[in-house]
């Protein structure tokens, strides 16, 4: 048994979140078959891209979707709006720490 960990960064290029929030993921490989498989918000950055706005909500959220084999699939959630709702453009990204325990060294 092993831990190791990896750092990604989900990018979340300018758009809007329509009704919703944004999503995106991305896939790592270990190289050893995975036992456990777990993810951690290391930072983030979003901003509005047209201009000066007022917060009303921000939120960012990290999980581990799937993993298996030497995998693991990790989605990122990110949301920015103002009174308006979540109708302007906005961009940014999250970075996680991925952190797995291999069945061997």
């Amino acid at each position: 048994m092993a831990v190791r960990f990896e750092t990604v960064t989900l990018v979340f290029n300018p758009g809007t979140g329509g009704s919703d929030r944004q999503s995106n993921a991305v896939t790592v490989h270990f190289g050893r078959r995975l036992r456990r498989a777990d993810v951690a918000l290391q930072g983030f950055r979003l901003r509005f891209d047209n201009g000066d706005h007022h917060v009303l909500e921000q939120e960012v959220s990290v999980r581990v979707e799937r993993f298996e084999n030497d995998a693991v699939t990790v989605r990122a959630e990110v949301g920015l709006r103002d009174s308006g709702g979540f109708d302007d453009p906005y961009s940014g990204f999250v970075q996680a720490l991925v952190i797995v325990e291999t069945e061997d060294p």
